[in-house]
């Protein structure tokens, strides 16, 4: 379960935090700008900030900068930090002002993977759909991502090369935070791997289970599992940790091996 953080006055933060808990976020919120009640928290396990409009009288933006640093420890890598506006239909140049700030606060200690939006709304579920739009967001991956370090050109004519077969290849990168993302590529959509960032054994179980066609549930699922521990030593333990390019045919290939070396897994 997502994990989301709200500060804001009493009369607008458990309104919200009903709305964020719809969507399927566990909530801790706190009144005011003493991030406190989160003294508990692990760092980097908060998937979401949310930063309700301040009381009257205290729309500056330094204190909102200020709890937004106070937050930044305990944000995941790929984050999402709403900010309300103060009140509906604030200039543009006030948000884009707040989102900049903020953006920098968040960039140091974090890192640039945090999406960082300014939503021009009070309403608790305008604010819920945000946090949920911005989440993901935060987690998508895109064509950019891969081969990163060469020129246009040539990252052009590469991308071009990958996405006119009609296999998939699954593909592994570290942004310059350090996080690690996997993906799939198929034609030119690359799609994120569900699971994939739970460490190794997590890739090996997505990878598979993607491969194999795992995702509609049933034995092939169950069986995707067993091969996970065996896919882990030999083929993904074996990949740069820095990134990777894994074809289906070289994960098809394994599994037929696997089958004929020990044809009772594959016979449930």
């Amino acid at each position: 379960m997502n994990t989301a953080l709200v500060t804001g006055t009493i009369d607008h933060i458990h309104t919200v935090a009903t709305a964020l808990k719809s969507e399927g976020f566990e909530v801790i919120a706190w009144e005011g700008t003493t991030p406190g009640a989160a003294d508990g928290l692990p760092p980097g396990s908060a998937d979401c900030y949310v930063q309700l409009a301040p009381a009257v009288g205290m729309g500056t933006f330094a204190p909102r900068i200020d709890t937004v640093a106070r937050v930044a420890p305990l944000l995941a890598p790929d984050a999402a930090v709403v900010l309300v506006a103060a009140e509906p239909g604030w200039d543009t140049a006030g948000r884009h002002a707040l989102q900049a700030l903020a953006g920098v606060a968040v960039a140091k200690q974090v890192g640039h993977g945090v999406r960082v939006a300014v939503l021009d709304s009070v309403d608790a579920g305008d604010i819920a759909a945000a946090v949920r739009r911005e989440r993901s967001r935060a987690r998508a991956v895109s064509l950019v991502d891969l081969a990163p370090e060469l020129a246009y050109a040539d990252w052009r004519n590469e991308v071009f090369n990958l996405t006119s077969g009609v296999e998939y290849t699954y593909f592994g990168w570290r942004l310059a935070d350090g996080a690690r993302r996997a993906a799939v590529l198929r034609r030119s959509v690359l799609s994120p791997l569900p699971g994939a960032e739970d460490g190794a054994h997590g890739l090996a179980r997505a990878v598979l289970t993607d491969a194999l066609g795992g995702a509609d549930g049933g034995d092939l699922q169950e069986w995707a599992e067993s091969l996970a521990a065996d896919f882990l030593d030999e083929v993904i333990r074996t990949l740069p940790e820095e990134g990777f390019e894994l074809p289906i045919q070289e994960v098809a290939a394994w599994v037929v091996r696997r089958s004929l070396s020990q044809p009772e897994a594959t016979s449930r």
